[in-house]
């Protein structure tokens, strides 16, 4: 058995490996899931093993899982071994950790709010799932150059469902944003 492995959006159909491998041999192609087909795929995933969710539980898994496949497949696993075909809202949010995005996100609007004590439990949460310090100030500046991108936007008068396609993100990360830098300016020096 030999594989070959090609990384590209497009294959020549022309060219001669090509033929013979198709001629003798199987094609399988990859595509990366997009956001758009995740809750589907999501379904899919548990429709195949008996299990109907509804779609504010799909929603809610993959948003936690960050449209990563291996994650989301450890996630659901873990939740069929632990919950059976009885998985519902709650137990993805009791059983399924918040993305380290959503976490950051968490920690900058309690930061912003001035409510230290939830920003501490955030981030002592985050310590306690071993992740760096480095990589909350990384997620953290992120945020803030996600909000500086929708504000700008905004000022250009997009809507917040054309931010929300500009900028890859949700219509509810934008309104949330937009709600919490409501009283903050955009300033370039």
């Amino acid at each position: 058995c030999v594989i070959f492995s090609l990384n590209a959006s497009k294959v020549s159909t022309t060219n001669e490996i090509y033929k013979i491998i198709n001629k003798d041999g199987k094609i399988f192609q990859f595509k990366e899931i997009t956001k758009e087909e995740w809750p589907a795929v999501a379904k899919d995933y548990f429709s195949k093993r008996g299990i109907t969710l509804d779609d504010e539980t799909i929603e809610e898994l993959v948003n936690r899982t960050n449209l990563d496949v291996s994650f989301f497949i450890n996630e659901a696993e873990k939740l069929i071994l632990y919950k059976g075909n009885q998985i519902s809202l709650q137990d993805i949010k009791d059983l399924v950790p918040n993305s380290l995005e959503t976490d950051s996100f968490k920690v900058l609007n309690a930061l912003l709010e001035g409510n230290k004590s939830q920003a501490l439990k955030v981030y002592n949460d985050l310590r306690i799932k071993n992740i760096e310090v480095i990589t909350l100030i990384y997620m953290i500046t992120s945020s803030l150059i996600y909000a500086l991108n929708v504000k700008n936007l905004q000022k250009m008068g997009k809507s917040n469902d054309e931010i929300a396609k500009e900028t890859g993100s949700s219509p509810g990360r934008v309104f949330i944003t937009n709600r919490n830098f409501k009283k903050y300016s955009i300033v370039f020096l």
